[in-house]
């Protein structure tokens, strides 16, 4: 993430609010290896769980809104989105880029914290039994 945010500055092309940008991929950089250390506990061979894995993220970077604007997806997608990581990491991308109130974006960390804990609980609790 640092080398991602503060990696312009050294080519000389910075970025726009870098300290935000920063701030948003460390969260959501952490709910990613949330999600990844759940999904681990629930494979016990290595090439399905990767072939799975690689699809469902897939999705839901396409459905998630980061590889195509939300916008463009139908309505029902749209609400299935709100409740993916990466609906949260390109609703923080825009408030950094066209900005907005700090509670926006307190709300969209918030979000990925909370998706953190629940892939970290999902990922204990599976592995206890």
């Amino acid at each position: 993430c640092l080398i991602l945010v503060y990696g312009g500055v050294l080519v000389g092309k910075e970025l726009y609010q870098p300290f935000w940008l920063f701030i948003l991929f460390i969260t959501f950089s952490m709910a990613s290896i949330a999600f990844a250390l759940m999904w681990i506990s629930f494979f016990r061979n290595k090439e399905i769980s990767m072939l799975i894995f690689m699809s469902i993220i897939s999705v839901i970077a396409l459905i998630g809104g980061v590889l195509i604007p939300i916008e463009l997806l139908p309505e029902i997608l749209q609400k299935i989105a709100i409740m993916l990581p990466t609906f949260w990491l390109a609703w923080g991308i825009d408030w950094v880029v066209f900005g907005g109130e700090l509670k926006e974006f307190l709300l969209v960390n918030g979000m990925l914290i909370l998706y953190m804990f629940l892939f970290l609980i999902t990922g204990s609790v599976k592995k206890l039994h």
